[in-house]
């Protein structure tokens, strides 16, 4: 295994420790509670070291008999804080991350002030914001399991999860994407059970016992510890659960009730495997200041749209509405100027050996509405040879369309070769079917050049 771990400027490497680690005893991590501990030594360039002595800009895996710090595990990320030593006021050792080797907590970081010694008596504290930030998504991460299967079937399994002080991020089998109204009901889902300040109760339990728990959810291959710790959300005991209420088996650290957790919005959802996706979400804190960003977002849209907040979608739907017309009627203009850009080349064409050239610069197209014109040559001409092309000025391109009647391509002519050697002389290049082809050039300069190269391969 390899851990790497950023401790201020410092990459803590831990990989195949060589030496004995002593046994942690993490139970007080579920506490906020400030405690105190002895350092037992400490993990540097994967040597356990027992004896001796830490100085400022030492980055280490710190080891102590006890701990209040949560380890990464299970989907949640590790704590941070500060240990301080109690005997001499200036000796500080800042943790910015925990991680669990088998019973042993590292806890990893570098040594800001003063030495710290094997044997020292220490105090450790939490960043208790984001602590507290931890457990709002950890908690709302369970009722997220409950309200996805709910919303959407009994077929969601947890697939993964990441919990930190910013978001929850939750993996769970499902074949399609979730729906924008799907979104909306699990949400409101999770934001009825926050409401309702429901109770949050861990009971460490025999797994076999735990396992006949109505309605209880553990991650599918995941080995648990007998005996397990149950967290369920939503009844004050055991007894009275119901399949309507949250319960996990679970090691993580979770709010007392509901109602801590805030607000639940979702962020995003994405596809990270097949049958699998990724719902990203945030409470509390983070959920208010995206709600302000939205709010904001909206407050100044209904603001251009000199309308209310509320009026806004009907506002934006008539604005489509009206840009669809505007585009159907500069499509219709278009095909009208464009036919009878065409009338006037066809009626201008010269026929050689029996077969109508059509060569020419149309002011205006797009690939679809030249296809057209095209077309209509081809009903017209019993056999043709086609080149036209356009300055698309807004695009920086000059496209080039060349065809050919099915006569032509029996003799051996073809338009990929065509259209890639006119538009070789405009410097760009393209291919297609013998019968039709497109591509693009650069330099409009090259235009005259480009249709005296097309009438000099009409001639073949």
């Amino acid at each position: 295994f390899q851990i790497i771990s950023n401790a201020g400027a410092k990459n803590i490497v831990i990989s195949a420790v060589q030496g004995t680690l002593p046994k942690t005893d993490d139970t007080p991590k579920y506490d906020n509670a400030i405690i105190t501990a002895k350092v037992l030594g400490w993990v540097k360039d994967n040597a356990v070291i027992t004896a001796g002595t830490l100085q400022p800009g030492d980055a280490v895996g710190l080891l102590l008999d006890r701990t209040n710090f949560y380890a990464e595990q299970g989907g949640q990320v590790g704590d941070t804080g500060m240990i301080d030593n109690q005997q001499t006021e200036g000796i500080e050792f800042r943790v910015d991350n925990t991680i669990r080797l088998g019973d042993t907590v590292l806890h990893l970081g570098v040594q800001l002030g003063g030495s710290l010694s094997v044997g020292d008596t220490v105090q450790l504290t939490q960043t208790t914001s984001r602590r507290i930030d931890i457990m709002r998504n950890h908690t709302a991460t369970h009722l997220l399991n409950l309200a996805l299967r709910t919303v959407l079937g009994n077929h969601v399994e947890q697939k993964g999860s990441l919990v930190d002080d910013e978001k929850t991020r939750f993996d769970f089998s499902q074949d399609k994407p979730v729906s924008k109204d799907e979104e909306r009901l699990i949400e409101r889902r999770v934001n009825d059970l926050i409401s309702r300040d429901l109770p949050v109760m861990a009971t460490v339990m025999p797994l076999d016992e735990a396992k006949k728990l109505p309605g209880v959810r553990a991650m599918f291959g995941e080995k648990y510890p007998d005996p397990v710790r149950v967290v369920s959300i939503g009844a004050d005991e055991l007894v009275h659960l119901t399949h309507d209420d949250s319960v996990e088996f679970c090691g993580g650290t979770h709010v007392p009730r509901t109602g801590t957790i805030g607000y639940f919005k979702i962020q995003s959802q994405e596809p990270v495997a097949k049958g699998v996706r990724r719902l990203t979400a945030v409470t509390g804190r983070m959920a208010s200041e995206a709600l302000a960003t939205m709010s904001t977002t909206l407050d100044d849209v209904s603001s251009k749209f000199q309308c209310k907040p509320e009026e806004v979608v009907g506002r934006i739907d008539a604005l489509q509405a009206e840009a669809k017309n505007a585009e159907a009627r500069v499509t219709k203009l278009m095909t009208t100027q464009l036919a009878k850009e065409i009338d006037q080349l066809l009626a201008n064409a010269p026929m050689t050996n029996g077969t109508t050239v059509v060569i020419g610069q149309v002011g205006t197209g797009t690939n679809d509405l030249v296809k057209v014109q095209i077309d209509r040559i081809k009903q017209k001409a019993t056999s043709a040879f086609i080149v036209l092309l356009w300055n698309d000025e807004d695009a920086g391109k000059i496209p080039v369309m060349a065809a050919l009647t099915p006569d032509l391509v029996k003799k051996g002519l073809k338009a990929g070769d065509i259209v890639k050697q006119v538009a070789g002389v405009l410097g760009g290049s393209g291919g297609g079917k013998p019968d039709m082809a497109q591509a693009g050039g650069k330099d409009a300069s090259k235009i005259p050049e480009a249709l005296a190269k097309a009438q000099e391969l009409a001639k073949v």
